[in-house]
């Protein structure tokens, strides 16, 4: 028997049980796949506005052809229409090329509210992402740093030292150790005096009751 004859020949007896009874076919029939990322296309995004979560928060939702969709939000409250213009740019766009769409839409965004159709769409990108390659997302970026994230919480001022500082306990008592209290109403007028422009300081108030807490008494413009 000539060498190739016999390799084929065992070969084909050593894998014949395997083929016989389907068993590669029903491998991959029963094997976990989130999706097939290279054929994912963008077909749909939409909008749910929830209220009073205490302000407003536009949240997006990309759907895809395969079923599977990411969630994102458009940041700070603002407009649902900044994610809503960009409807047509990401449209036939496969989702996991992130960095692509990023580039194709980042021209629409600025700072603060104005960017938070971009910023809400790449969220919803890499969440489609992690879900199409069923891999966390930290994953994806480099891998996992910590296990938890100290947050602080911004507390609502109030010009009476103790109802500011019940407010400043009550966070303490949430489990917030870490906490941070900006009066945005006076520091946007403080910005629109031409001589406060882009001058930032920080002021410590020493009332009765208060826990870390420091006051923006000058808030820098936007250009």
């Amino acid at each position: 028997m000539k060498r190739r004859t016999f390799l084929t020949t065992g070969l084909a007896a050593a894998t014949a049980p395997f083929w016989a009874e389907g068993t590669l076919e029903a491998m991959m029939q029963n094997t976990k796949t989130a999706s097939r990322p290279s054929e994912l296309k963008i077909t749909d995004l939409r909008v749910a506005t929830i209220a009073r979560a205490p302000m407003t928060c536009p949240v997006i939702r990309i759907d895809t052809n395969q079923g599977i969709y990411g969630l994102g939000e458009v940041r700070d409250g603002a407009s649902k229409l900044y994610a809503l213009i960009l409807k047509s740019r990401i449209l036939g766009e496969n989702p996991c090329e992130i960095d692509k769409i990023f580039r194709k839409i980042k021209q629409f965004g600025f700072h603060a509210r104005q960017g938070g159709g971009v910023s809400g769409i790449e969220m919803a990108l890499w969440d489609l992402a992690g879900k199409a390659y069923n891999t966390p997302v930290y994953q994806m970026l480099g891998g996992k740093f910590r296990d938890k994230i100290r947050c602080y919480a911004d507390t609502t001022e109030s010009h009476d030292p103790q109802v500011y500082g019940k407010r400043l306990k009550l966070r303490r008592d949430q489990g917030f150790t870490w906490k941070r209290s900006i009066p945005w109403f006076k520091a946007m007028a403080w910005s629109f005096l031409p001589e406060r422009r882009f001058k930032v300081r920080w002021k410590p108030i020493n009332a009765p009751g208060m826990l870390n807490a420091t006051q923006n008494s000058a808030f820098a413009s936007h250009p």
